[in-house]
């Protein structure tokens, strides 16, 4: 063995050394970041880098650009904008983070402009790949957050001079967004409570989404109990809408029959009015979703004896 290999071998070994140490410090680092993060969070960190980690719950940018051109530049341009449109916060983290009456005012003119457009979806329009989706935009998202907000600010805030009259609820619902609509009507039930008001509320009913529809019936279960003419109407609505709707909303409102407190008078006049559906499918549904409701409530009826 030469002088020269000699001495290159002891060189190769204390380089071998070193890598192996800092590998297993690496691996070390690297376990003890997993070890901290919850199994979820390791699985989207494989599979997404740090840019798509960011911005995972944000609108696109091109599209934000699109919505800003369609409202007024003194709602986009306010000090609240940027924190209210990051949807990498929850609307409680924001809550925490501004005083509640500048949320207050910020989010009534964001709802106000946005809603004003979003029946043409505020200029937004298909991508150069040709989707759009007309019931998940990004002034949808952002009409949904700000109603977010403004509920929380409404259950968890005292405000003076609070007023929303400026808040037009039928461009809300023309949202074709379920998540929009929801947070209208939890929106408008904290402030609306005449029964003028909530009669009003009801003729609405029609206009919602299929998902939307059953949820809206349980809101109002309670709402209407104290008051017979609204009852009256409540319950007179839900059978006109399982003869006159289409299938997926009588399939919605049926299975929501647990979130809803009617007696067994309530009940038969609703079936009843189920009765001339000609889809069998359907009426096998209903059929279940009715029986199950009697009898966890123990009344002394059936869906077949009433629509044999």
């Amino acid at each position: 063995m030469t002088k020269k290999t000699l001495f290159i071998i002891p060189i190769l070994l204390i380089a071998f050394y070193f890598y192996k140490q800092s590998n297993q410090s690496h691996e070390k680092q690297v376990s003890e970041i997993k070890r901290k993060l919850p199994e979820k969070e390791i699985e989207e960190a494989a599979t997404q880098g740090p840019e798509a980690q960011s911005l995972k719950a944000s609108p696109q940018v091109k599209d934000l650009e699109v919505v800003i051109n369609s409202i007024d530049k003194e709602v986009s341009k306010s000090q609240y904008w940027d924190m209210t449109i990051d949807f990498t916060q929850s609307e409680r983290e924001i809550l925490a983070k501004i005083d509640a009456v500048k949320i207050y005012e910020h989010s009534k003119k964001v709802i106000s402009n946005i809603a004003s457009c979003i029946e043409d979806h505020c200029g937004l329009s298909a991508d150069q790949d040709g989707y759009f989706d007309p019931s998940n935009t990004t002034a949808d998202k952002l009409l949904a957050r700000n109603l977010k907000l403004l509920n929380l600010v409404s259950q968890e805030a005292q405000i003076l001079d609070y007023n929303l009259d400026e808040i037009d609820y039928d461009q809300i619902f023309a949202s074709q967004n379920a998540e929009v609509q929801l947070e209208g009507i939890k929106l408008y039930l904290a402030n609306n409570d005449s029964p003028d008001d909530l009669l009003g509320l009801i003729d609405k009913a029609t206009k919602f989404k299929d998902e939307t529809k059953g949820q809206f019936f349980a809101q109002m279960d309670n709402v209407t109990q104290q008051v017979p003419e609204l009852r009256h109407a409540y319950v007179q609505t839900i059978g006109k809408m399982l003869t006159n709707e289409n299938g997926n909303s009588i399939v919605e409102i049926s299975e929501n029959l647990s979130n809803l407190n009617l007696d067994i008078e309530e009940l038969d006049q609703i079936m009843k009015s189920s009765c001339s559906i000609a889809s069998q499918k359907i009426k096998k549904v209903l059929e279940v979703n009715f029986n199950d409701y009697i009898k966890a409530k123990n009344y002394n009826t059936n869906y077949n004896e009433v629509c044999p």
